[in-house]
């Protein structure tokens, strides 16, 4: 199902999709230039936040991490339409 989204979001010109799975411990990332799984030892770069990364495993181990996480990329979509 969200595999369906990601390709729907992408469909609508978003650059990239990111699907966090804290079951599998993992994140699928989909965009023009790469598709790929990532374990918790990748980092997340989303190419929307220039120079923002994080480890993927502390995501699943800092609530706070994952809510910098969302915060900063939610307000880097905010600039982005505006722009």
């Amino acid at each position: 199902m969200l595999v369906k989204k990601a390709q729907r979001y992408r469909a609508c010109g978003t650059q990239e999709v990111w699907i966090f799975s804290k079951e599998a411990r993992g994140t699928f990332l989909y965009s023009e230039q790469r598709r790929a799984i990532l374990d918790e030892n990748d980092e997340f770069r989303p190419e929307a936040i220039p120079g923002f990364a994080i480890r993927i495993g502390d995501c699943w181990t800092a609530t706070k991490a994952t809510a910098t996480v969302q915060v900063i990329y939610r307000r880097c979509a905010r600039e982005k339409r505006v722009q």
